[in-house]
């Protein structure tokens, strides 16, 4: 864009501007509505069309490229021309902005990356907003107009956002502007009544607190924290002044700047000097005097300090504390609270600009008209930076600021009465040491004994039974500050009931905290309880248990293919467990001391049972008496069912059980070729075959499956033919199959006794013919002896 081009856009800018301040507004353009604020002044804005639509704009690269340095701060003319200080050496920077004549409120943001100002008009109540390129001003077009004096700017190191503002009937009152946005707001305003203000400036430090000094008569800086312009809607807003200082032969101030080390430059029309902010006195001699200035600004932030008060509770209604921050003799600034509320109070010291590395005493007293005395009080002071790390104190308040550049400290004096709080808090535990709940009934102790001064505990009573809430508390009231006692912390032990833990925590006034361990229900001692301490403890008990598992094991010798997951078991008391082996309901399960039963279900068929083994508890038959602590394993065996089977051997013509056959038994478990089995006639019987009754067999623990049997040798005399299947399964495991008879038919004609022995057949057969011979003996010798005697 050509020179002359900017010389007609803040020409378009500074007429709309008078325009609107006094030139009736066109049917077609509306009138902008005024904001009416608690009384505040009219404000109207108007957002130019030079940076593009305000929903689609973007913000302009600035690029400013200004210095943030020790010893170096910005001034600005009314004629447009930024000129950089440093160490009292001034230079322009860039070309000035054309057409303006009222330039005024520079802000120079982080690391000087970013300027802005506004050109005044309409009595300096209508600023339009310009930046800082690197090289030259360009306006935005965008103005804003109040019908307060505006004499101040200032960019939020923090944020980036810019703030503008001026005096008007006892308040300076704060807008914002965004300059990617082109959005305009009132922030708020701050009381300046009491040490009044017409010029001045305002500048930020980099944690986005605001700093505005007030040059009247006197001149004062007033801080303002950067949560209250946050939550600013326009009202007032609570900020803290410094003490009021007058500065020699030094008049008409209308900018502000920070140094490095937290000083503070102040300005007029030509004169910068610089001075310590919480003192008031100046550094050196004059910076310069060679400046045509209307606004000053710079990039670098103060240290600062802050000293808030947190009320614990009051001795007496109506006491107040006023509080102080002193630099050498100097008390650089002051609060008192008000009000009856506990807690942080709404009155603080500052932020202050302080020096980085310069010592300060913080302190506090009781204030006028407050009906006690700092006496009646406990009183911590702890200080911590913005790195969150203490700033140490000594027993007079005195602290160092961190010796680097923005440094904040953030100092608090905490007061309570001469007292001390323990409260003691029951909790329980369900058997398995789950699902905490407050216990009531129990006896909790707090016994106090004073080891320093008096220590008096209210109520008077050592013990306290709990109510539902499980909280038992005490008050100890000491006579002065340097009193101390010991409290005994405890409990009594129900019966059926174990101590699980017990600890308090004691927090003092300052924030500090030590534990104290308690090892068992008689408790320990809490020493050192100091006015101002809070002893909060908590014990906790749960219901005596046991651990009881229950296992089942399978023996599947005989067959069967079942596992223990086919069994359930279970144990039934004061509680029930059930489950299967391996499950967490009967592994390690947590139960009541006492006597279950045990049992178990789903048993498979063909299986029989054992007899329950337990150890780690007493056993009975089926129940086990289990005790406190204990850790129980019952465990109970179920084994397949072998089978049994029996036959006999008979003769088919008589029907007459028959001994000496003999049989090849084929099945699973048995030789592949077979067992032979003998028929046992005598006890003892040493072979398969267990009944000793001739022609009778029996046959035991038989694993599952099918059998089948062969007559491999019949009795003597008889033709061998017996065979038979059979199967043992769980349906018929654990009994006996009866096979039955096994006839034989006799072998034909006259059987000579073999090995085997004869058979009672052959002896009537061989008897008979015996006979049968001798009869025809006899009759041939009769006939022989009647032919005998014919002769």
């Amino acid at each position: 864009m050509k020179l002359g081009d900017h010389f007609a856009r803040a020409v378009v800018a500074l007429g709309a501007s008078i325009a609107l301040a006094f030139v009736a507004t066109p049917a077609a353009q509306a009138a902008p509505a005024s904001l009416s604020l608690s009384g505040s002044p009219a404000t109207t804005s108007v957002h130019s069309a030079a940076l593009g639509p305000l929903a689609a704009r973007t913000a302009p690269a600035t690029s400013a490229g200004l210095v943030c340095a020790t010893g170096t701060f910005y001034a600005l003319s009314g004629t447009g021309q930024l000129q950089r200080v440093a160490n009292g050496a001034v230079t322009s920077v860039g070309t000035p902005a054309l057409g303006v004549s009222s330039f005024n409120g520079l802000g120079i943001g982080a690391n000087g990356s970013t300027a802005i100002a506004y050109e005044r008009t309409n009595n300096s109540r209508t600023a339009t907003i310009w930046y800082f390129d690197g090289s030259t001003w360009k306006s935005t077009g965008d103005s804003y107009t109040t019908s307060a004096t505006l004499i101040a700017g200032a960019i939020d190191l923090k944020t980036g956002d810019y703030f503008f503002g001026g005096f008007a009937s006892g308040s300076f009152y704060i807008y914002k502007y965004v300059l990617s946005t082109g959005a305009f707001s009132l922030v708020g305003t701050i009381d300046t009544s009491a040490a009044g203000g017409t010029n001045g400036d305002m500048a930020f430090d980099a944690n986005g607190n605001l700093y505005v000094v007030g040059s009247a008569s006197t001149t004062t800086v007033y801080s303002v924290t950067a949560a209250a312009l946050a939550a600013g809607t326009g009202g007032q807003l609570a900020s803290s002044p410094s003490f009021s200082f007058t500065p020699a032969g030094f008049s008409n101030i209308n900018g502000m700047a920070f140094n490095t080390t937290g000083s503070m430059y102040l300005g007029n029309a030509s004169t910068v000097r610089e001075y310590n902010a919480s003192t008031g006195a100046q550094i050196g001699g004059d910076v310069t005097n060679s400046l045509s200035s209307t606004d000053l600004a710079s990039c670098n932030s103060p240290a600062n300090l802050t000293v808030k008060k947190n009320v614990v509770a009051r001795a007496h209604v109506g006491d107040q504390f006023r509080l102080s921050v002193k630099s050498g003799t100097t008390e650089s600034a002051t609060a008192t609270t008000t009000g009856a509320a506990t807690g942080i109070q709404t009155a603080q010291i500052g932020p202050l600009p302080v020096i980085q590395n310069n010592t300060y005493t913080v302190s506090e007293a009781i204030a006028a008209g407050s009906p006690g005395t700092l006496a009646d009080y406990a009183s911590s002071l702890a200080c911590v930076d913005d790195l969150g790390a203490t700033v140490p104190t000594n027993a007079a308040g005195q602290l160092t600021i961190p010796n680097r550049s923005g440094a904040s400290v953030v100092c608090t004096i905490t007061n309570a009465p001469l007292l001390a709080t323990v409260a003691v808090h029951k909790t329980v535990l369900d058997i398995a040491g789950n699902n905490p709940a407050p216990g009531s009934g129990w006896t909790l102790g707090a016994a106090t004994t004073a080891t320093t001064g008096t220590a008096t505990s209210t109520p008077a009573a050592t013990t306290q039974t709990t109510p539902a809430s499980g909280d038992a508390n005490w008050t100890v009231a000491f006579d002065k500050t340097t009193s101390r006692a010991t409290v005994r912390v405890s409990e009594t032990q129900k019966s059926g009931w174990d101590f699980v833990s017990g600890s308090c925590t004691v927090t003092s006034l300052g924030g500090a905290q030590r534990s104290v361990t308690l090892p068992g229900a008689a408790g320990a001692d809490i020493t050192g309880v100091a006015p101002g301490d809070a002893v909060a403890c908590t014990i906790t008990n749960k219901p005596s248990a046991a651990n009881l598992t229950l296992k089942k094991q399978v023996d599947n010798t005989y067959g069967g293919t079942s596992t223990i997951s086919d069994w359930t078991l279970t144990a039934t008391g004061t509680q029930t467990i059930t489950g299967k082996t391996g499950d967490a309901s009967v592994t390690g399960a947590i139960v009541s001391p006492g006597t279950y039963a045990l049992s178990e279900s789903g048993s498979p068929a063909g299986y029989a049972a054992g007899a329950w083994t337990c150890t780690g508890a007493t056993v009975s038959g089926s129940s086990v008496t289990v005790a406190a602590n204990a850790k129980a394993v019952c465990t109970i065996t179920n084994a397949s069912k072998p089978g049994s089977v029996v036959w006999t051997k008979t003769s088919k013509a008589t029907g007459g059980q028959l001994a000496g056959s003999e049989w090849t038994l084929t099945g699973p478990g048995l030789p592949a070729q077979g067992l032979v089995v003998k028929d046992c006639t005598a006890a003892p019987c040493a072979g398969p075959d267990l009944d000793p009754a001739p022609g009778a067999f029996r046959l035991d623990k038989l694993a599952w499956g099918t059998y089948s049997a062969k007559e491999t040798l019949a009795p003597a005399g008889y033709i061998a033919a017996g065979s038979f299947t059979f199967t043992v399964s769980a349906a018929n495991a654990g009994t006996t199959l009866d096979i039955g008879a096994q006839p034989n038919e006799q072998q034909p004609g006259a059987v000579l006794p073999l090995t085997g022995g004869i058979g009672s057949d052959a002896f009537l057969l061989a008897g008979g013919a015996i006979v049968f011979a001798a009869l025809a003996l006899l009759g041939f010798l009769r006939l022989r002896r009647t032919s005998r005697r014919a002769s």
